[in-house]
């Protein structure tokens, strides 16, 4: 809570109505549409869509690789459109981390080194360095010269550099891509940890994993260049059903005894569908098992996934190829 005579604290980055749009040879126009966001200071929040619908465009945008074709874009308190002087541009860049898909290391030199070298240039403190070492447990790998160390490893060293100016917004594209599963656990928990840090770092991440968008305090929906829904995981849960039955048939017969227990089911793409649990029903789940299995619908009860409200919001899932208008169209952030 603000305490009386304080000012709530300034967005990291604020959005309104911003666009970022290129034309197609066939004359189509892709990339980012009319996006509103904010992000607070310490903030976490996931980009979700599949490839294609926006995110990296959103991205680029809020690293300030590239200024919006249309609305208003403000990083750190700058405003940024094409007329942003220099030293603006050059102080709003300062306060942000980025952390792509290819780790910003020189494969050369040790951990210790890439770390040393990243901190002079941003005129960090060295201690800075050795503190981040043992934040992502790296310390015992210091000396290990990048080229030799695991793709887990370098993506928390990688992590580790984007953070040694303490930016206020830390960027983060597909980060986990690759990535086995112990590595991929591994380098959200360091994430995670950022979360304990002082000052603690506003965090944009884009994914297609859900269970990567769970951790978020926030997860933002992307489709078609647009931003479908914006709300914490539970709540875009919820917009389906607290509890709800999920079945891998659509047949009429299934939504006719579906339909025959008061169930209101909801397409999801592949042939799904997903009806929502409510008032009696959710008390009587065990009721509604039973009625299903003796009429021979093979389903599943429990709380629907990220994934599930994300094709019940866009109309189609995560890993569906996307209309040829959804190409992000723009340079990767």
């Amino acid at each position: 809570m603000t305490g009386e005579g304080t000012s709530p604290p300034v967005p990291v980055l604020s959005a309104a109505g911003i666009s970022k749009t290129y034309r197609t040879r066939d004359g189509r126009s892709v990339g980012l549409h009319d996006a509103t966001l904010t992000i607070h200071p310490g903030e976490h929040i996931a980009l979700l869509g599949p490839n294609g619908s926006g995110k990296s465009t959103l991205l680029a945008l809020a690293s300030t690789a590239l200024p919006p074709n249309a609305g208003s874009l403000t990083i750190a308190g700058t405003e940024i459109t094409t007329r942003t002087p220099r030293a603006s541009l050059a102080a709003a860049r300062s306060k942000i981390g980025v952390a792509f898909q290819s780790p910003a290391l020189d494969p050369l030199l040790t951990i210790d080194e890439n770390l040393r070298t990243a901190a002079a240039l941003a005129r960090a403190p060295r201690s800075r360095a050795a503190e981040l070492l043992e934040t992502f447990t790296l310390a015992d790998r210091a000396r290990d010269r990048v080229a030799a160390l695991s793709g887990g490893l370098k993506r928390r060293a990688d992590l580790a550099r984007a953070l040694l100016a303490e930016p206020a917004l830390l960027i983060l594209d597909e980060p986990t891509t690759g990535l086995d599963p112990d590595a991929r656990r591994d380098f959200l928990d360091a994430l995670d940890r950022l979360r304990h840090a002082s000052p603690a770092p506003a965090v944009l991440l884009s994914t297609h994993l859900t269970d990567e968008a769970e951790r978020a305090d926030r997860v933002v929906f992307l489709a078609d260049g647009r931003i479908a829904a914006d709300d914490a995981p539970d709540a875009l849960r919820s917009r389906i059903g607290r509890t709800a039955v999920t079945t891998e048939d659509d047949s009429p017969a299934t939504q006719d005894a579906l339909a025959a227990l008061g169930l209101e089911p909801r397409p999801l793409p592949g042939g799904r569908l997903v009806a929502p649990l409510t008032g009696n029903h959710a008390e009587h789940a065990g009721r509604v098992a039973s009625a299903l299995t003796a009429a021979g619908v093979s389903f599943s009860i429990g709380p629907p996934t990220l994934g599930d409200a994300y094709a019940a919001i866009v109309g189609r899932g995560l890993d569906s190829a996307p209309d040829a208008s959804s190409n992000d169209g723009g340079p990767p952030a």
